[in-house]
Parts: C-alpha cells; sequence; structure tokens
C-alpha cells in the first residue's frame, strides 16, 4: 500500500491547536487499527509527547459500563469515539460524572441523536 501523511498530519496539527492538547495526555486507543481513524488515537497524543492507552480487549468496546471503567483506572483524559459506544457510555453514565472529555465522529442525524443523549 502506497500513501502519505499529509492529510493526518494537518489533522493531528489541527486537533492539538484547536483543543489545546498538551504533553502528558492520556488518550483511549478504542478504533480497531484497519481503520484510518487508528491513525488519529496514536499520533494525536504521541505528538502531544502524551500516552496512548490501548483498551485490554475488544469486549471493553461492546459494553458501556466496561469502557468506563477502564478510562476511569487508567485516568484517560481524552476519549476519541463512534456514536453508538459513546450512547452506550452516556446510559451507563446517567447520574454520574464522565471519566473524561470526548470527541465522538458523527454525522447528520447521529450528531443530533449523539447531542441529544449528552444533554438528557
Amino acid at each position: 500500500m502506497r500513501g502519505g501523511l499529509k492529510g493526518i498530519d494537518h489533522f493531528v496539527r489541527w486537533e492539538l491547536q484547536t483543543f489545546g492538547i498538551a504533553r502528558g495526555v492520556r488518550v483511549s486507543q478504542l478504533i480497531a487499527p484497519m481503520f484510518d481513524a487508528f491513525l488519529r488515537d496514536v499520533f494525536v497524543p504521541l505528538c502531544a509527547g502524551g500516552t496512548v492507552w490501548v483498551a485490554p480487549d475488544a469486549d471493553v468496546r461492546l459494553d458501556g459500563g466496561r469502557p468506563v471503567e477502564w478510562l476511569r483506572s487508567a485516568r484517560v483524559n481524552l476519549i476519541h469515539t463512534v456514536p453508538s459506544l459513546f450512547r452506550r457510555m452516556l446510559e451507563h453514565l446517567r447520574g454520574r460524572s464522565a471519566p473524561g472529555p470526548s470527541a465522538c465522529a458523527a454525522r447528520g442525524r447521529t450528531a443530533a441523536a449523539v447531542r441529544r443523549a449528552a444533554l438528557a
């Protein structure tokens, strides 16, 4: 496979600057390596001088409660996730504080549904 890193470089620099991500950040790595979002999960913390925290097993991504507890115990302070896992985590968190800031990849109707769930 041949490709370049210009796009991911631009995105990583944008995210670091836009969100003020600094040295010492602890970022979750929940995305399977076969997806391009994996590059974001790895390069954002490494370029900031932070740490990548890899989910201990695939089941962490399937159950709303398991990722929340894992994120708390790992003291992760930035979570990149997809709307479906984000919704399950929000359901588990009802009435409790979140383990850290989240960046959720969503479009259109899904983004609106995630916003409604987050505000509920």
